[in-house]
């Protein structure tokens, strides 16, 4: 994965980057864009998603390498190819195996934790050998973290690994990074201004809000923290949908709870110097103009 060229990532342009490594345009917006691409291949590994993050001016803001996440590898697909690869060979326990989903989810969790710890284990040793040892601080996108750091120039390389979640590289300039993550805080008269400027309507009274970022969730089941992370960006709050699944307490093959997906976007809106708050009454299908 060449994410580093000659010059500074942080003077390079977001579309430079992303045909380099063979991302695909995920979101374009006023405030930024967003490339993405699964499977890549890092640190000897096929890796769940890359993504590359760009500001407003086309230059490139952040990296993300989430190498394993709970969401990917739980769908149904990869739980299939998983099995298969957990059994090789043993025909019968395979066999055993998918006549006890139970025992089968069991043996690919104990298999999950494994090779979470063997890309935290792996990372860390590789980098390790270029930059030394890394050195622990806090990281505070959404909820307050322990990650190991790395600085290498002006960028920063952050592994953060979460047990049962993810484990995942963050690149960031080193002035970010000292900020424990957190992105560069818009004045709330900026914001106001901004939704204003985005509410669109036609001649045929459509209304529309603009510029809200999109998330492709790929086939996890991350419907609900897929749309809190774009409402989030929209608001300026750089947060990713692997922080707020674990904040949601998201279950791994997908599925968030109402209150849990609440309470995950309050926390992270106020850790951003946000107010959350709910409006209006119970939804249902006879309130919904067709």
């Amino acid at each position: 994965l060449h994410l580093f060229a000659e010059v500074s990532l942080w003077n390079e342009t977001g579309a430079t980057v992303a045909e380099r490594l063979h991302l695909a345009l995920g979101s374009r917006t006023a405030e930024g864009t967003i490339w993405r691409a699964s499977r890549l291949r890092a640190f000897g590994g096929e890796t769940a998603e890359v993504r590359i993050l760009a500001g407003d001016n086309g230059l490139v803001a952040a990296a993300e390498i989430n190498l394993i996440n709970k969401g990917d590898y739980f769908t149904p697909q990869a739980m299939g190819r998983k099995a298969r690869e957990m059994y090789a060979g043993d025909e019968q326990a395979l066999e055993r195996a998918q006549r006890n989903p139970g025992r089968l989810e069991r043996d690919l969790v104990r298999q999950f934790t494994r090779e979470c710890d063997a890309w935290e284990k792996g990372v860390e040793a590789a980098i390790g050998r270029v930059l030394g040892r890394g050195k622990g601080q806090s990281f505070s996108s959404a909820e307050r973290q322990r990650v190991q750091r790395w600085d290498w120039g002006d960028a920063a390389l952050l592994l953060d690994a979460r047990p049962g979640e993810f484990v995942m590289l963050r690149v960031m300039p080193v002035a970010r990074a000292d900020a424990h993550g957190r992105s560069q805080r818009r004045s709330d008269r900026e914001v106001k201004m901004d939704s204003a400027s985005n509410v669109n309507r036609s001649g045929r009274g459509d209304v529309w809000i603009d510029n809200i970022p999109m998330v492709d969730q790929g086939s996890k089941g991350y419907c609900a923290v897929a749309t809190a992370e774009r409402i989030l960006r929209y608001y300026g709050i750089a947060v990713d949908s692997h922080d707020l699944a674990d904040l949601a307490q998201t279950d791994r093959g997908g599925g968030t709870s109402w209150r849990g997906m609440c309470d995950a976007i309050e926390r992270t809106a106020g850790r951003n110097h946000r107010r959350f708050r709910t409006v209006g009454g119970t939804v249902s299908s006879s309130g919904v103009s067709r």
